[in-house]
């Protein structure tokens, strides 16, 4: 008699596989104009390469942590005799996977430049004020449970977790982004350093709003600890996480400028 776990693990299997396989293809020249498009970059031979490369790593990373989120969702279930789906966790995984390949970009090596441009870079050079003040908004809604918890004596070692996981992950993402930032622009022709802006400003997007999902879907699981109507709650804030988180990541910044 087969198992009956089977079929549920080969329906989890086979999305992940897909993923895994999508994530290691070329980049799609669609895929290469809607980036070009939505920056108002155009693409050029100098400047080509970089983004085909920032593409590729990042769906990588994205794709991987949609696999995590998805193999998650199915492990946290499989003991208890069920096999039910969890958006919100694959989606975190999403999230994820998102700040694994700009923290792997931003630390990666780069060779040394003897010359690099001078002008001043500040965040609404790149991103909105919305959208930069959106990872201390998810650095309260991470410990928004602690206080509640405090006051009724519900504190749990698990709540104290999930706090400190939003912490951990908000203070993180802020040394990360503060490094792409303020990272030394090469004197390069004026295409490349528009792509290296195009670059810049998709990651700080991606930052800031990964950053704010991940702090508030771990404050959300801090508040579930709490009870079943705690985290009623919270599965219904967690879809209003999901949609701005998504909403900010796929923003645009002011218009790409030439070099001067």
């Amino acid at each position: 008699m087969t198992p009956w776990w089977i079929i549920p693990a080969f329906l989890v299997a086979l999305p992940a596989l897909a993923a895994a396989y999508h994530a290691y293809g070329p980049i799609s020249r669609s895929r290469l104009t809607a980036f070009a498009r939505r920056h108002e970059l155009p693409i050029t031979t100098a400047n080509g390469d970089r983004v085909i490369r920032y593409l590729a790593v990042t769906r990588r990373w994205r794709s991987a942590g949609l696999i995590a989120g998805w193999a998650i969702a199915f492990a946290v279930e499989l003991p208890q005799g069920r096999f039910s789906f969890n958006p919100l966790v694959l989606f975190a995984g999403w999230f994820a996977g998102a700040l694994a390949a700009e923290i792997h970009l931003a630390v990666g090596v780069h060779g040394r430049r003897r010359v690099a441009s001078l002008v001043p870079r500040t965040p609404k050079r790149y991103v909105s004020t919305v959208v930069w003040g959106l990872l201390p908004v998810g650095a309260l809604a991470g410990i928004a449970a602690l206080p509640g918890a405090v006051v009724d004596r519900t504190l749990t070692a698990a709540t104290v977790a999930w706090v400190a996981l939003a912490l951990g992950i908000v203070i993180v993402v802020a040394l990360v982004r503060r490094k792409v930032l303020l990272r030394a622009q090469p004197v390069d022709p004026a295409d490349v350093v528009q792509a290296d802006d195009a670059i810049r400003t998709r990651s700080l997007h991606v930052l800031s709003a990964g950053g704010f999902a991940l702090a508030a879907y771990c404050g959300l699981a801090a508040l579930a600890t709490r009870g079943a109507a705690e985290a009623g709650v919270a599965t219904a804030a967690g879809l209003a996480v999901l949609a701005v988180g998504i909403t900010a990541a796929r923003g645009r910044g002011p218009a790409s400028r030439p070099a001067v």
